[in-house]
């Protein structure tokens, strides 16, 4: 018997979750009946919780710990069948996003054009603008001044109507 469709808080693999302790769910692949499950999570490569063999045919449980901003959590569920036959692990996992107020730090990167409110910029006009040279859109060097294990890049832009 195997797990399948592995989810946590009916998503597959989320990133940015805002769940303090959120739910996990699969399916079963493979037997008539699930018996028991384990599950084992994993973070920074350690080990944060061992559900141990659980005796329960439900396809879902909650995470006990508390999480943190930007935690990545791996999680392995192993099934039994009716049996009582252990089958192959499957996997999955999810990544937190800022919970708390004071995580928020990020800064707005822009380019040094100044743009009308009261203007629409067209397509073409968008066109036109990259066309001539000016430098409506700058690209932007990121420049890191710490050693960094892990960079996110969340992006936003307005977009174009095109005619």
């Amino acid at each position: 018997m195997k797990a399948t469709n592995l989810k946590c808080e009916y998503l597959y693999n989320p990133v940015g979750i805002d769940i303090q302790r959120p739910r996990l769910s699969w399916n079963c692949e493979g037997g008539v009946k699930q018996s028991a499950y384990r599950i084992i999570a994993m973070s920074d490569g350690k080990a944060v919780w061992d559900s141990g063999k659980v005796r329960s045919d439900g396809m879902h449980a909650e995470y006990p710990h508390t999480l943190v901003s930007r935690q990545r959590v791996e999680w392995r569920v192993t099934l039994w069948d009716e049996s009582d036959k252990e089958g192959e692990s499957s996997s999955a996992f999810f990544e937190t996003g800022l919970l708390k107020q004071t995580d928020f730090t990020a800064k707005w990167i822009s380019g040094n054009y100044s743009v009308s409110r009261l203007r629409f910029y067209s397509f073409k006009t968008v066109k036109h603008i990259a066309a001539s040279g000016d430098n409506m859109w700058d690209t932007h060097h990121i420049v890191f001044h710490k050693n960094i294990s892990k960079k996110d890049f969340y992006g936003i832009g307005s977009g174009t109507k095109r005619e």
